[in-house]
């Protein structure tokens, strides 16, 4: 029985590492990085994902008055020579092992010098440690960036993040395709939509039509009013049709 409840707790605790280590942070996303010595902040750092590995490039710059804020990185090699500062991918070939980020680079814009690299995610995801060094770890240098959050994305160029991390924009509400009742039903000033009356809705609508369609009558005063009444009923009398023409109106006194 203990031998069964120890397998039982192990077990478990296999089950509560395999999750947690799924939802391990990762280090993509936008990072800042601030001078240790100054506090200033030196610039935002996209970390993207491309082809298996991990790269990261420059997002956005904070230049003092009087810098440029897109220098050229003069002293680069090869491609990446005189390339403009913003879009600059300086971290690359990073291969992700849980937290640890190995195996990979980094280049100094400043110098054009390129160190090897890794990156380190805090647990919380909150602080990524980037670490450059010639030979070995131990004699290379640290600096923590802090992780931005996800609105900050829309005060560095879409251009950049268009290019490494698209999935990263702010995604516009789509368009279904549907439309309203009111919608469907509206037409063009002048062109009305046609609508399909059933035959015998068109024959109890008829005669409303028809005397809204009719010339009104002029009013007539209340003596002409009799006269006609007699003439009508003179004319029935000798056996003519009622209709008759109008008599010429009184001149009035």
């Amino acid at each position: 029985m203990r031998e069964l409840t120890i397998a039982l707790a192990a077990a478990f605790c296999l089950v509560l590492g395999f999750g947690a280590s799924a939802a391990e942070p990762t280090a993509t996303g936008l990072w800042q990085q601030v001078d240790d010595k100054t506090g200033e902040v030196g610039g935002w750092f996209l970390v993207f994902e491309k082809d298996g590995a991990y790269q990261g490039a420059i997002a956005k710059t904070f230049p003092k008055p009087g810098e440029d804020p897109n220098p050229l990185c003069k002293k680069c090699e090869g491609d990446q020579k005189n390339a403009p500062s913003l879009g600059l991918v300086l971290i690359k070939g990073m291969k992700r092992n849980g937290l640890k980020y190995d195996k990979g680079t980094i280049l100094d814009p400043r110098d054009g010098k390129v160190y090897n690299a890794f990156l380190e995610v805090s647990p919380d995801g909150k602080t990524l440690r980037v670490h450059g060094y010639i030979g070995m770890e131990v004699l290379g240098r640290s600096q923590y960036w802090k992780r931005l959050p996800p609105e900050a994305i829309s005060e560095v160029d879409p251009a950049i993040v268009m290019t490494y991390a698209p999935a990263l924009l702010p995604q516009s509400p789509q368009k279904t395709g549907t439309t309203s009742p009111h919608q469907r039903s509206a037409a063009p000033p002048g062109k009305e939509k046609s609508v399909d009356v059933p035959a015998d809705q068109k024959a109890i609508d008829a005669p409303a039509q028809k005397a809204a369609e009719a010339p009104e009558r002029k009013a007539v005063d209340a003596p002409t009013q009799r006269v006609i009444d007699a003439h009508t009923q003179q004319r029935v009398e000798e056996g003519l049709p009622r209709k008759a023409p109008l008599p010429p109106e009184r001149p009035k006194q």
